[in-house]
């Protein structure tokens, strides 16, 4: 039960981390943009952009720190805790390092011609990447404690950091140019608020674990260690991140530019599904992490079980409403002409995003249990699987092929996934999910009828949100009252209101 608790705790908060950035962009970027101009926003959004590109030189080392950091926590071996902390604080050091070169000499020679900024603000975009790649170092030099609270189960630290420190910084952001102040110093205070942040998650890691010690020493067993693992993880989630977004480029080289945007609306509102999802369900990596250090595979196969169960809920629940009225959502939201070229392409990329929800707990347990290999195998089969279907299908279906296309590639690499984790890990028959899945249907198939029947009444944008909450709130219901919980759950909803109440 310990572990149940501890899960939603830190769902919780990493849930809050993920949607908190989404509140304060929304109502913050409309003055920034109008303050700052479309030039400056322009330069400001390209070195977050340039930013977020060269983090990809963590090469995983994060994932594998959370990995081992949990595995060690549950053998009680501080000292190699230690270790990795140590090897860290070298390897995020030259990686941050090297980074930071690269970006000076991207902005010093290319940034400016490459991306075609005016000449009048060039001098000011470059000051603006040299302050970037300052601020690239010191985040690198911070992920060697960032990444350290996750590995102790420990998801609100982090959170509450980044909660307060980006409230913060919007905050500041916004009163620099209330105050006649313009991007150059909101580029130097970001710079600050990275050192602060530095400061912050080193007292944070040295409070977590007291005995914490800085040393200057290189075990070449604990680098290669993590390295071996993070950089098949790493190309996992490169080849995860090209089948999220490289199928934007090929729709315009296929199709054209005019269709792109009937494509990325829709993937961008399906995507959020995933991203809600993968909050809550992510923060239990570390939990597997340690059972499987520990060899405890009973236990990993209840948390397994337990996250399928969560993941087919949480995906019905949220993808039944939008497969029911997406077609009225996008009419009165963006008009007849672009619903009626991507009400389809909504339906599958829903269809999509169940699937990536129902393959996420397999996910977890595969790298948790140390198979970093056969995840990267995973995600570059689907890269692959679909370009070739996308190539296949876009000239037949247009647009509606490229959600196709995703469609299939998903269903086909995380059937595959699926299957070899429950069979090959955990030891699984399958028929748990399978009765579990059978019920779950049976109560979609309700929700539609309740959609149809409620369907005339969605007439405005208003009303259409509306019934998709019901929609949404009824499955919960359904679910209940089908007794699709079990008694672990009840005890669990009683042990979180005494939690509440004292």
């Amino acid at each position: 039960m310990d572990y149940r608790i501890k899960f939603l705790k830190n769902a919780f908060w990493n849930l809050l981390q993920f949607v908190w950035p989404i509140v304060l962009s929304l109502i913050a970027t409309p003055y920034i943009v109008k303050k700052l101009g479309a030039d400056l926003y322009g330069i400001f959004s390209l070195v977050s952009v340039t930013l977020g590109f060269f983090a990809l030189l963590d090469l995983g080392l994060s994932t594998a720190t959370v990995k081992y950091v949990a595995e060690f926590l549950g053998k009680r071996k501080w000292e190699k805790i230690n270790e990795i902390v140590n090897i860290n604080l070298f390897a995020y050091g030259f990686l941050g390092l090297l980074g930071a070169i690269i970006i000076l000499t991207f902005s010093k020679f290319l940034a400016v011609p490459l991306l075609k900024i005016p000449p009048q603000f060039a001098s000011l975009a470059r000051f603006c990447f040299y302050i970037a790649a300052g601020g690239f170092f010191v985040n690198f030099l911070s992920a060697t404690f960032r990444s350290l609270a996750p590995g102790l189960q420990r998801y609100d630290v982090p959170s509450k950091i980044n909660i307060v420190g980006g409230t913060l910084n919007v905050v500041t952001n916004v009163l620099l140019l209330y105050f006649g102040y313009s991007l150059q110093e909101i580029v130097i205070f970001n710079l600050l608020f990275s050192l602060a942040y530095f400061f912050i998650y080193y007292h944070q890691a040295r409070r977590l674990l007291p005995s914490l010690k800085l040393q200057l020493q290189f075990k070449k067993n604990i680098f290669f260690m993590l390295f071996n693992y993070g950089i098949l993880t790493f190309f996992a989630k490169t080849f995860g991140v090209i089948v999220a977004h490289l199928d934007k480029f090929l729709i315009s080289g296929i199709l054209g530019l005019n269709w792109v945007a009937f494509y990325v609306i829709p993937s961008n509102l399906t995507s959020k599904i995933n991203g809600f999802v993968g909050a809550m369900e992510d923060v239990i990596f570390p939990t597997l992490s340690e059972f499987a250090g520990k060899g405890e595979a009973e236990k990993a196969q209840r948390v397994y079980k337990e996250l399928m169960r969560l993941s087919l809920f949480l995906g019905l629940s949220l993808c039944l409403p939008i497969w029911a009225l997406g077609d009225k959502f996008l009419l009165f939201w963006l008009g007849g002409e672009f619903a009626a070229k991507s009400t389809l392409v909504l339906y599958w990329l829903v269809g999509t995003s169940f699937l990536l929800i129902f393959g996420n707990p397999a996910w977890n347990v595969l790298l948790a249990s140390g198979y970093p290999f056969q995840a990267a195998f995973f995600s570059g089969f689907m890269a692959i699987l679909d370009i070739v279907l996308l190539f296949i299908l876009a000239p037949i279906y247009g647009v509606t092929g490229a959600g196709m296309a995703y469609f299939l590639s998903v269903l086909i690499g995380n059937s595959l996934l699926v299957f070899f984790v429950e069979r090959k890990i955990l030891k699984l028959d399958g028929a748990y999910f399978f009765k579990f899945l059978s019920k779950s249907f049976i109560l979609a198939v309700f929700i539609f009828i309740e959609a149809m029947i409620f369907k005339k009444l969605a007439v405005n944008i208003f009303t259409t949100i509306f019934l998709m909450g019901l929609l949404f709130f009824s499955y919960w219901i359904l679910f209940v009252s089908f007794g699709m919980y079990t008694e672990e759950d009840k005890q669990l909803v009683k042990t979180l209101f005494k939690k509440f109440l004292k």
